[in-house]
Order: C-alpha cells, then structure tokens, then sequence
C-alpha cells in the first residue's frame, strides 16, 4: 500500500465515519510509507524517511494530516527549504538586536567606573563645561561623579523597568506579532541610551537610574517577542541552531560592550561616547528591522514558497491561524513551567552578579585599570559566546540522534551552565588577590560555561509550549529579572569595603549556592515534552557593571575632568535595572504572542538606549538616584560582552565613563532603525521573505492562515511541575548571573586589583534567559538553508543582544559616573561620586521588568508580538539613550526613572521572544534557534562592557556609551519593523515551502481556538519546576549583571578597560561551549540517546552544578588571581550555555501555543525574586573590597542556583502538556480539568 493511496482510503474511511485502522494495516502503512519515501529520488522527499515518522510519534493521524495536506495544496510533501531564506534573515535581524540590547545593559556596567572616576579618561576636556546646542544635540556638562555610592542601585536600575512587560510582551507578540513592539521598543532604548550622559549630568546617579529604568523597560518587550518570533519562523528541527544564533548574541554583544566600554572610557572621548555609540546604533537598528522583518512567513511578501511551506509544514500552521487563546491557570500551574521559572531566577542571579559586579571586582580587588578592567569583564563573556555554539550544535545533535531526550538534553546542558560556574564560583572565591590571572581564568570558565543554560532552560519555553513561548519566556523572564535587582543590592550590602576579598568571596559563594539550588530544581522538575496546555482551546544593563567602577574611582580615566561619584550604594544602582526590568518580563511574552513581538522590541529598545545615554547626566545632577531611575527605565526595556570592553575602555579613556553611555544607546537607537525597518513578528507577515522559506517556518511550526489561536493555559503552566523545575534552574542561573554581572567588577577592582580598563576581559558575561548559540546555516531537510525563519531569529538574536548591552552597561558605566575623579580626559564629563544610591538604580531596573514579563506574553498572544516588542525595545533604548542626560537633570532619581522604563521595556524581550519562536521555529529547530538567539545575549554581554568600558576614558566620557549601545537598540527598532513578522502565516515574501514546513511542524494549520488555560498551567507541576528554575537564573543574572563589575574593580582590581576585556571572555568561551551544548542535546534527542525530558535534565543540571561550584570557587581568590578568577567566569558561563539546554526550551516542549506566557510568568516570578540578590549584596558587602563578604554572597547564589536546578531536575517534564492543545490541530479541544 502506498503513502498516497492509504492517505485516500484513510480520507474516504473517514468521510464515512469509519476511521478505525487496525494496528497490522497501521504498521504496514507506516513501512510503506517509510520506503515510498525512501526509495524516491526526490532530495528534498530523500530524507524524509521512517524517522520522520517517529517524529510524529508514531501517529498515523499526522502522517495523514502532513499528506493530505500536501494533497489538498496539489504539492508534494516538501520537507525541505533554501539554504538561506528568510528566515536566516528574521534571524540575523534578531541577533542584530539581542547584540545591541546587551551591548545597551552591560555598556553601565564597565563605563560607570569611568564615571565616577575623573582619571579614566586621558582627555582632560572630557566634559564640557556648560550646556549648549549644537543644533543636533544638548552638549551637557558631563563630569565624573566619583560620589555616587549607589552604584549598585544604578546598575541594577535597568530591570526595575525590564520585569514589567515581559507577561503581556509575549501576549501581544502572538496576537499582534512581534516586529512593531520589537522595533518600538529597541527604538526608545537605543534614545534613552544616548541620553544616558546628559540625565547623568543633569540629575546625577538618579538620573542614570530613571534611564536605565527606562531602558530596562524597552527591552522587557525583547525576549518575549524575540521568543514569539523565533517560535515563527523557526522550525523545529533549526530551533536549537537558529535559536542560539540569536541568544548568543548577548554573550557576544556583553563582550563587545565591555571591551568598547573599556576602550572608549579610557579614551580621549571618554564614557559618554559609549552611549552615544550604542544608542545610535539601536535607533539605526530599528531601520533594518522596518525593513527586512516580518511576523511570520505567511505575511512576508518575498519569502519562497518552498520555504514558506518548509516552516509551515514543520510547525503545523498556515495562514489562517487564528490567535490561540491563552491558557493561564494550566501555565501557572505547570511545573514544568516553574522548573524553568527557578532555574532562571537562579541563572539571572548569578549572571547579573557577575555582570555588573566583575568590573568592580577587578578594579578594586585586582587593580586593574579601566582598561584593563573592560577588557578582562568582558573575556570570560567572550568565552561564553563561544561555548554557547559549541553547546548548541551538541545539543541539537544529542536530541536529533536519539542520544537523549529533549528533556534530558536541556537538564544535561543546563547543569553544566550552572552546576561548573558555581565550582569556579568557589574556587575564585579562595582565589588571592595577588594571583590576578588564576582569578581571571576562573571567571572565564564561570561565565563561560553558563552558555550552557542557552540550551537547558532557555530553550525549555519552546519545547513544552511553541504556541506560547513568548508567554512563558515573560513569565520566567519577568521573575527571574526580579534578581537582577535583588543582585546588586545583595552585593553592596555584603561587600561593604570593595578592596576586600574576604566579602568578594561571599558573592562568590553565594551565586554559586543559588546555581546549584535551582539546577536541582530544574534537573528534578524539568521537562522537554510539550505541554497538553500548548494546544489548549488557545550590552546596556551589564556595561554599566564596569561603569559604575568608572564612575565611582577617580583613577579609572586619564580625564581628570570626567566626574566620579562617591556613591555607597553601587550594589543598589546595578540592580535597579532589574527593578522594571521584571515587571514586563511575565506580560512581555503574553504581549509579544498577542500582538507580535516586533514593536514590542522596537519600543523597547529605544527607550533602553535613550535612558542609557541620560545616565551621566542623571549622575551630575540627580547623583545616584538620577542614575537609579535611568538604570530603572532601562530595565523596562531590554547585549552584554561587548559592552563590558567598551565600557572599561571608555572609561578609562580620555572621554571618560559618560561616553560609554553614548555608544551604547546610539548603538541601541540603530538597532531599533534596523528592527523598525527589517523586524517582523511572523514569517506570515514578512513582505520580502520567499515562499518557500515561510512555508518551511509555518509547516515546521504547525502554523496556518486557519490555525485557530489557543488560549494560554495558566493553570496548567504553573501546576506543571516541569515548568517549575526549569523556574528553580532559572533561579539559581539569576542569582549566579546577577552576581556576576553587577559584583565581579567591583571585586576584581578591589579585592584581585585589577585596573578598570581589565574589567572587560573578564566580563564575558552570559545572556540571560536564552538558549545558547547554534549554528546560523544549517543544512537540514525542514525547509530554506536560510529563510525568514532565520531572520527572525537573527532578529530575535540582535533584540537580545541590545535588551543584554543596555540592561548590563549600565553596571559598567555606573562605574565611571560615580567615580571620584572622571575616567575620561575630558573635563567636562560629569561624575556623580556624590550619588549614594547606585545599587538601588542598578536594580531598579526590575522593579518594572517583572510586571512586563507577566503582561508580555498574554498581550502579544491576543494582538501579535511585533508591536509590542518594536515598542517595548525602542522604549528601553530611549530610556537608556536618554540616561546620562536625565542624570544630568534629575541625579540619582533621573538615572532610576531611566532604568525602571528600559525595565519595563526590556520585560517584554524574553516572553516576546518565546512567543516568535513559537510560532517560527519547528520542533526540530527549537534549540538551535534558541541558541542563536542566545547569541545575542553574548554579544551584548562583551558590548555592555567593551563599549562603556572603552567610551568612558575616552574624551566622550561616559554618556558617549549610553548613546552608542542606544544607537545600536535604535537600529534594532528598525530592522524589526521592516524585517519583523508575527508568524509565518503574516509574512509575504516567505516561501511557501518554508512557510508550509514552519506550519506543519507546528501543528499550526487550521488550529482550533484554544483559550489560555490560566488554572492548567498554575497548577502544571512542569510549569512550576520550569518558574523555580527561572528563579535561580534571574537570581544569577542579576548578579552578574549589577555586582560583576564592582567584584572586578573592588575585590580583583581590575582597571574598568581591562575590566570590560576580561568580562568578556567567559561569553565568548560560552559561546563556544554553546556549539557544542546546543548540537549535543539535539543530537541525543534526535537519536533517542535521552529522551526531552533527560536531556532538558542534564544540560540543567550540568550547568546549575558548574556555576554553583564556579562561583563558590571565585569568592576564594585574592587580587593576585586574576586569571584564575577570569578561568572560573569562564566555567560559569559556560556552564549557562548548557543550561540553556535546559529550562529556557523546556518551556516550549511542555506548551508550545504557550510557551511565551509560561517564560514569561517564569521570569517575572524568577526576576522578582532576584530583585532581592543586588539588595543581599549590598546587604552583606558593606565593603566592597572585602572578599570575605563576596564569598558569603557568592555562596548564598551557588546554593540558589544548585537547589532551583535540582528542582528543575525532579520535576522536568519533556511532554507536551493536555492543556496546550490537541496534537491534531482539527481535533475539538476543551480544557482538562485536571492537571
């Protein structure tokens, strides 16, 4: 019997009512079939053989259903689409923004300690001395503030703003589509970016404070729409691959910004030029994104048909998908959800920790000069971008060759990303001053082994919810940023004297403690299995982690006119970012699956780079609470290892810290240019994207043109115990990141003696939140080499690196506005050394954050992602852009308002990001998309460091950073909203092929209304395990991104340019762990080596496990350690690489319709709660050089992270949970009453 003549009988049998099909008539069907297609000469059919079939399961009902609808369209069954299509093209686009977001978070983190420091610049005119205008922009008087003392707080300002869309981000990213909220968002971050310098100057610390807020609030629409996109246009078999392309860029944007934070810091221009540059950018960004992206393949007008159909066919939907309604009580009660809830909170922890505290870690602890200090903040990022595709590639290989289950897959790689930096953790904490190198080294492999979590957790929203991703990833996202604020507060209340290693060495120990604590949790309640809900009836934050080092050390710039502040509240200002941050993170996914994810990033972006650059002039005239508000804007939004070395060498440069401000939110603007003009939601509503490629995205992803849409199911979400293991591995990730981010600065600084400029090399950070990086082309038979799936998740990727850059810049430059004298030779740069909040602007940054994340994925479900997410970036960018000029106005309070907008704008980006990847990346493509855009998350690491560190000892000062990672959010802004699509069924130029395969993987063709199921996914114990896991991530990344800075400049001694250097290594070492993570967890799932559920597992636990053991290794090294501390950052990111295996794509295995409300809630728990890790810091660091306090810190984190991750571990599922929706898209579906 033939394939085609069984698909008739069966039809006709049907027709009459006589379906049934004994199992002997079944078994020989499915021998046929497999040798029909194996004996065929057809290429595309070649390789679609038996395994196909087991594939669907073994189910003779999606056999039938992929045939006859071949048979219906009078087309062959295409499984395959170009090489490059479209969808390579949503992806680029993506990871063009999560480079630039990053770039835009971390540029603070690098180029704060540039401004508060008058000597990080070699230019002595750096700033001016009155304000006057030139007829394009207010030239400000931007000084260094070496009296700001809440640098913390600034820093962590960013996810005040960044927590709050990140819910409805991934909502109205599926009911709208993603590119117009992407490009919005990313445009106003890119904006705020670039006034960061000004609202530094004007308001002092609390002006950089609102503008990072602002900012964080931009890129709260990020990842959610990102997420929703990705879930678009990638198809299932590319997920891994394309989705590590686009989350490794914030490892790589983290290394970028560091090393140009550094640079530029210590340049003639000084800090602000940091700003100016990446803010520019992510305003130039929403160009490309108006441009080239789209919602979905079904809407993009040039997208082949074979694509098209490839995406299509592989999602299982077509054009006339409806919008599925949102299935809250199944969400909220799934445990898998929960799972990647906690291991994220412990992820956010420490890798915000070491984020934002490295650069001051290596400055004070390993006197390393700014310079220096940017470069080393930003090595260990390096590494972890690297790892991240290393990870990634092995992950998908794991998972396509059977080797392990998704699950399994996810928890392997998430143990590693977390489970190795908490062991590097330890060690640096033994690690002795006067051993810098052995300090370094640790921290590289902290960092760098974190990628791991790219394809643990990070990728877990996809696995247990396509539909919903978005949603999920603004839940988690949301929550766990909540660390971020958390994060640096911790570490200014433990490290009260930075010189001390002895305090350093307690962050150390702590972050390692939350790593392993939420690995545990995720490993137990994981899951890669879709969840029954899923077809239910529906470089700115961690840059300023060496800034802060800059702006509160008058030593970091040549620039004695660049202000430094003598702010005692550093740890407060780091994690401000966080204080919006989280509140968009659990609506920025509901938001970015309603509406698409596109405008919701846009807007995000924009206002993180505008409250970005409004940091230094926050700091000059609102001291620390300027900067705190800036950092909170910030956060609303959201880069990371490129803003680490731009910030320490901006720092320490003649410009000074305010510089770094500048570059990062002009890099922010750009992108929102970019994002505006080429970002799309869907493949559906990408005009340019070929046929063949939407096809091949759509049939991939089960999308259709008459999907009907499935409601989140919140019940089944938070009681599904697999969603709460992959919360405890996000949990224990958050605290381990957050205390990274935002601490290693100042320990490296104080403790380990690095210069400032040093900082960067160690801030490699890793991305929160995100799969780890894959390969971008990838030759698979689903659909297009490279179609519009593959912009999407370029998109998506580029959206997490400016989300990254601007949410962990501002730790760095947060540095270089509160220094005592001003890094920059430029004495009209402003320092804030006055300000006395800079932990709590670092942290207010979530304190908006999470409520997005919550808000995100339901919005963006009901109305479409890209608009939100266009809308959420571009608002984190103008937040971050604005920063320094609002600092400059309003102080302390200027730079927090900044940074709970970026905050609440940033909270849209994860769950946003989840609901795209729901509906663009097929099954067998979900971890590799997830990895690419993990990608992002890597770049903007390195840039959050690189820019600020550099721009702030230039002559530019600091500011100059804010506007630069802005520009670049800007730009993201407008790529998305050219390029950005919804899904593959509302973009027009997708291929039909790929559009069909996206569609057909994802079961999204004619789908019946599914509404949310709210009760289902509360009480899914997998959703529950999922949100745990989320905690230890947000935990982990809130902490690295608000103390890692002040850990390197305090405790390392790290200068803030060689801060931002460093930094980046780790996620450039994670970013190649993440191509070996990511393939591995496919390749043992796709080869039956694990199952879902195991390999979601065991990447968790593995990374959980590293970074707690990592961490706890770091909080023991002293100042003449500083290459062994780089060695355990290094570990630890790459370590969140293989979490990324882990809870982040479990999420979309337990419920792809919701997988965007599931990230989202899981954020928004996980980021509330890492809210409180910046808040321990500076509970516990009362002296920022005193590693004994670090280490209690560092212990606290390495027990989170290890205990969500363990949770995570017990109760993973990899199962698609009942109350996602019925497998068979034509089935009649009513919500489970049960869980």
């Amino acid at each position: 019997m033939s394939i085609v003549v069984w698909c008739y009988k069966f039809t006709t049998d049907k027709s009459n009512h006589k379906t049934e099909l004994v199992v002997s008539e079944l078994n020989q069907v499915r021998q046929d079939a497999a040798l029909d297609l194996t004996l065929t000469k057809s290429p595309s059919i070649n390789r679609f053989k038996l395994k196909r079939l087991k594939s669907l399961g073994g189910s003779f009902i999606g056999l039938y259903r992929r045939v006859s609808y071949a048979m219906v369209e009078k087309s062959p069954v295409v499984t395959s689409a170009p090489t490059i299509g479209v969808r390579h093209a949503q992806v680029l686009v993506l990871f063009l923004l999560i480079f630039l977001a990053y770039g835009i978070r971390v540029t603070l983190s690098v180029a704060i300690v540039a401004m508060t420091d008058p000597t990080a610049s070699s230019n002595p005119n750096v700033p001016a001395s009155d304000y006057f205008f030139t007829g394009f922009m207010l030239y400000c008087d931007f000084l260094t503030y070496p009296e700001w003392h809440d640098k913390s707080i600034v820093l962590s300002a960013f996810f005040w703003g960044y927590v709050i869309p990140q819910i409805f981000a991934g909502w109205l990213a599926g009911r709208y589509g993603s590119k117009w909220f992407l490009m919005g968002a990313m445009g106003i971050c890119g904006t705020m970016c670039i006034l960061l310098p000004a609202m530094a100057a004007a308001f002092g610390s609390k002006g950089v404070m609102i503008n990072r807020a602002l900012q964080g609030l931009c890129q709260g629409f990020l990842f959610p729409n990102v997420h929703h996109a990705l879930s678009q246009w990638v198809p299932p078999d590319e997920r891994s691959r394309l989705g590590t392309i686009v989350y490794a860029a914030g490892p790589f944007g983290t290394v970028i910004a560091m090393l140009l934070t550094g640079i530029i810091s210590a340049s003639y221009a000084g800090w602000p030029l940091v700003f100016y540059v990446y803010g520019g950018t992510s305003v130039a960004w929403t160009i490309i994104c108006l441009v080239f992206t789209y919602n979905s393949p079904a809407v993009h007008p040039r997208i082949s048909e074979a694509e098209k159909f490839f995406i299509e066919y592989n999602l299982g939907h077509s054009e006339g998908k409806p919008s599925h309604k949102i299935p809250w009580k199944s969400i909220f009660t799934s445990l898998p959800l929960w799972a990647i809830l906690v291991s994220h909170c412990g992820q956010n922890w420490g890798f915000w920790t070491l984020m934002t505290e490295i650069p001051n870690y290596m400055g004070h602890v390993m006197n390393f000069n700014i310079k220096s200090n940017s470069i080393l903040s930003a090595l260990p990022y390096f590494v972890l971008w690297i790892l991240s595709f290393i990870m990634s590639f092995t992950s998908d290989s794991l998972i396509t060759r059977r080797i392990l289950s998704i699950g399994n897959t996810r928890k392997v790689f998430n143990s590693i990303g977390l489970i190795i930096p908490a062991i590097a953790l330890v060690f640096l904490g033994f690690t002795p001053s006067d051993d810098p190198k052995r300090a370094v080294a640790l921290l590289v492999v902290a960092v760098g082994f974190n990628s791991g979590i790219f394809c643990g957790f990070n990728v877990n929203h996809v696995d247990i919810s396509p539909n919903h991703a978005g949603i999920l990833m603004g839940i988690t996202n949301g929550i766990s940023n909540i660390f971020g604020i958390v994060a640096p507060l911790l570490v200014q209340f433990l490290v009260s004297n930075e010189d001390d290693p002895e305090q350093w060495k307690i962050i150390f120990f702590m972050t390692a403690g939350v790593y392993v604590a939420t690995d545990i949790f995720y490993v137990l309640f994981g899951t890669g299995e879709v969840q029954a809900w899923n077809e239910d009836p529906e470089a700115m934050r961690a840059s300023f982690s060496i800034a802060i080092v800059a702006m509160t050390d008058n030593k970091t710039t040549q620039n004695h006119d660049v202000p430094t502040y003598s702010w005692n509240n550093t740890s407060v200002m780091l994690s401000s970012f966080f204080w919006s941050y989280i509140i968009f993170q659990v609506f920025a996914g509901y938001v970015a699956k309603k509406y698409g994810p596109k405008y919701l990033l846009l807007s995000g972006s924009i206002v993180n780079a505008l409250s970005f650059s409004l940091i230094p002039v926050s700091a000059k005239y609102a001291s620390s609470d300027g900067v705190i508000a800036m950092r909170v804007i910030q956060g609303i939004s959201c880069g990371s290892v490129l803003s680490f070395i731009i910030t320490g060498y901006v720092c320490s440069s003649w410009a000074g810290w305010p510089v770094s401000f500048y570059i990062f939110a002009v890099a922010g603007i750009v992108w929102c240019v970019l994002y505006f003009q080429f970002g799309y939601n869907s493949p559906a509503v990408h005009p340019s994207i070929k046929m063949e490629e939407r096809r091949y995205i759509e049939t991939s992803l089960g999308q259709s043109n008459t999907s009907e849409d499935v409601p989140v199911p919140w019940k089944a979400i938070l009681t599904s115990k697999y969603f709460w293991s992959i919360v405890s591995a996000n949990i224990g990730s958050a605290w381990g990141y957050a205390m990274m981010m935002t601490q290693i600065p100042t320990y490296l600084g104080k403790v380990m003696k690095f210069e400032i400029s040093s900082v960067k090399k160690v801030r490699i950070g890793q991305q929160e939140n995100k799969a780890e990086l894959v390969n971008g082309i990838y030759t698979g038979n689903k659909g297009p080499l490279f179609g519009a799936r593959h912009v999407q998740i370029l998109l998506l990727s580029y959206c997490v690196l400016i989300g990254i850059a601007t949410r962990g810049s501002f730790a760095v430059q947060i540095v270089a506005m509160t220094a005592q004298n001003s890094s920059s030779s430029n004495p009209d740069i402003p320092t804030y050394y006055d300000w006395k909040n800079s932990n709590i602007i670092l942290s207010s940054f979530y304190w908006l954050y999470v409520v997005s994340n919550l808000v995100a994925a339901p919005l963006e479900k009901k109305f479409g992602p890209k608009w939100f997410f266009l809308g959420a970036i571009f608002l984190n960018c103008l937040a971050y852009t604005l920063l320094p000029a609002i600092a400059a106005l309003f102080g302390e309070f200027g730079a927090l308002a900044c940074r709970l907008l970026q905050g609440l704008g940033e909270g849209f980006m994860f769950p946003t990001q989840q609901v795209i990847l729901g509906q663009w990346a097929p099954a067998e493509e979900r971890s590799r998309s997830i990895i690419a855009i993990n990608t992002g998350s890597t770049i903007g690491s390195m840039l959050s460091s690189i820019i600020p560190g550099y721009l702030s000892t230039t002559w530019w000062g600091w500011p100059s950073s804010f506007y630069v990672i802005g520009a670049m959010g800007m730009l993201w802004c407008v790529l998305f909203l050219v390029f950005g699509r919804n899904s593959p069924a509302s973009h027009p130029k997708i291929t039909a092929e790929e559009k069909r395969y996206i569609q057909m993987s994802l079961n999204q063709e004619h789908t019946t209304e599914v509404p949310i199921p709210l009760k289902q996914m509360a009480t899914s114990v997998p959703v529950l395990c999922n949100v745990v896991a989320q905690i230890g991530i947000a935990w982990s990344n809130n902490m690295a991104l608000t103390e890692y800075a002040s850990y390197l400049d305090k405790v390392m001694n790290f200068d803030i340019k060689s801060n931002g250097l460093y930094s980046a290594i780790p996620p450039g070492m994670a970013l190649i762990a993440g191509l070996i993570f990511g393939p591995a967890s496919d390749y043992a799932i796709m080869h039956n080596y694990l199952s879902t559920v195991n390999s979601r597992r065991l990447f968790h636990l593995i990374g959980g496990t590293g970074i707690s053991i990592s961490i706890v290794s770091l909080s023991f090294l002293d100042q003449s350690q500083k290459y062994m501390a780089i060695l355990l950052m290094v570990c630890i990111y790459v370590s969140q690489s293989a979490m990324a295996c882990g809870n982040v794509t479990n999420m979309i295995d337990l419920s792809p319709r919701f997988a965007g409300i599931i990230f989202g809630s899981s954020n928004a728990v996980g980021q509330s709660i890492g809210l409180f890790a910046p808040i321990l810091v500076q509970l516990i660091v009362t002296h920022e050089s005193d590693i004994t306090q670090w280490r209690i810190v560092f212990i606290i984190t390495a027990g989170i992270i290890m205990g969500t991750s363990i949770v995570f571990v017990i109760f993973a599922s990899g199962d698609r949970q009942p109350w996602d929706g019925p497998a068979d898209p034509n089935e009649p579906y009513s919500l489970p009453n049960t869980t």
